[in-house]
């Protein structure tokens, strides 16, 4: 499982265990007589929320306290992303992606925490820790 932060077009900020899916070597030759090589085509989306934190966080992180703020201290939100899906998997256009970061390891955690809870139950619900 490969857990990223997806930064959409939209602004949404996508948390999800995220793929590439690969166009295979055409059978068209390239310059060099050889075969073109793989391409990335689109990405897959597994079990994607959107992520962000809280406006009182997010001014605290702003405004620069004293000593440095710590990823337990601020208050994220975790929403299905596309919620009237009834499937959880989305392949998605390498156009609609801005940029994929590795998120912190608490996010990570609290993350696997939901999708856990989640595969236990049937309920998705919004998490604010």
């Amino acid at each position: 499982m490969t857990v990223k932060i997806a930064k959409l077009r939209t602004g949404e900020d996508v948390i999800c265990d995220i793929s590439e899916i690969v166009e295979q070597g055409s059978s068209i030759m390239m310059n060099n007589n050889m075969p073109s090589p793989e391409r990335v085509v689109a990405f897959q989306f597994s079990e994607p929320y959107n992520v962000w934190v809280d406006q009182e966080s997010a001014q605290i992180l702003l405004e620069g306290a004293d000593e440095p703020q710590k990823i337990n201290d601020i208050k994220l939100n975790l929403f299905p992303w596309a919620p009237l899906s009834a499937d959880r998997k989305f392949v998605v256009s390498l156009s609609e992606v801005i940029s994929i970061y590795e998120p912190h390891v608490e996010v990570i955690n609290k993350y696997n925490q939901l999708v856990g809870a989640k595969n236990g139950t049937s309920e998705s619900t919004i998490i604010t820790q």
